[in-house]
């Protein structure tokens, strides 16, 4: 398995933040055997899941969210989730951030399922 990681810190005490803040960003490369559970996010924090390649399942509550090649995921899991590899390999970007709300700023939102799914072609 390879991992990239890249983490980045939050603003000091009176600074300004943009209405979208990343918190960290992971790039995966992974095998058959990759299974990660999760408690949830908690305090407005969202996941963006990229599909490079290979074929990955997100499994919120009942709804089972299957990714492929191209294939985007944001969602605001608020209760255990769990995200797999579900063929041989699964190659994705995860990228973890928080979308406070601001006045006059309409921040990122996945929608009352909490979690969107879209396309955006061949990666």
């Amino acid at each position: 398995m390879f991992v990239e990681f890249f983490s980045l810190t939050q603003n000091d005490p009176g600074e300004t933040s943009p209405p979208v803040q990343l918190l960290s960003v992971y790039h995966l490369c992974a095998d058959h055997t990759y299974r990660v559970d999760h408690p949830g996010y908690t305090g407005g924090r969202q996941a963006l899941v990229f599909t490079r390649a290979g074929k990955g399942v997100v499994r919120l509550g009942s709804t089972a969210v299957h990714l492929g090649e191209g294939d985007c995921l944001l969602m605001r899991p608020e209760k255990f989730f769990f995200y797999r590899c579900s063929e041989d390999h699964w190659e994705f970007w995860w990228f973890e951030f928080v979308s406070p709300s601001y006045p006059g700023v309409r921040s990122v939102d996945p929608g009352p399922t909490g979690w969107r799914l879209w396309n955006v072609g061949s990666a």
